[in-house]
């Protein structure tokens, strides 16, 4: 975990130990996500999922598709992140996805951007 030159050692260290916990609540799958971040934006949900071959090919034609099948690692398990420890050590809670979701289709909107 990279460390920001603001955050004490010892703080950036009782949270890197403990940054991956198992989280009580649902976490989103990917399709939820795109749902709400679509329905904020005012579109009809849409992905597309690429197999790993199709994958590394499109690689060879766009270097950010070739970065993502570099980390399909990721991917291979759930990784949900509980803030509980971050809420304890700085005082203030994370941002719900919706919330955030909602923040930034109204800034993209604002903006011009969507």
């Amino acid at each position: 975990m990279p460390r920001k030159a603001c955050m004490p050692r010892r703080t950036a260290d009782r949270l890197e130990s403990d940054l991956a916990r198992p989280h009580r609540s649902h976490p989103l799958t990917g399709r939820e996500f795109i749902a709400l971040a679509a329905k904020e934006l005012g579109v009809a949900p849409r992905h597309r999922v690429l197999s790993r071959p199709m994958l590394r090919v499109a690689g060879w034609f766009d270097p950010l598709v070739a970065e993502s099948y570099e980390m399909l690692y990721q991917s291979e398990a759930p990784h949900v992140f509980d803030s509980s420890k971050f809420t304890r050590e700085f005082g203030f809670p994370g941002t719900p996805y919706a919330d955030g979701i909602r923040g930034t289709a109204a800034s993209f909107k604002r903006d011009g951007a969507a």
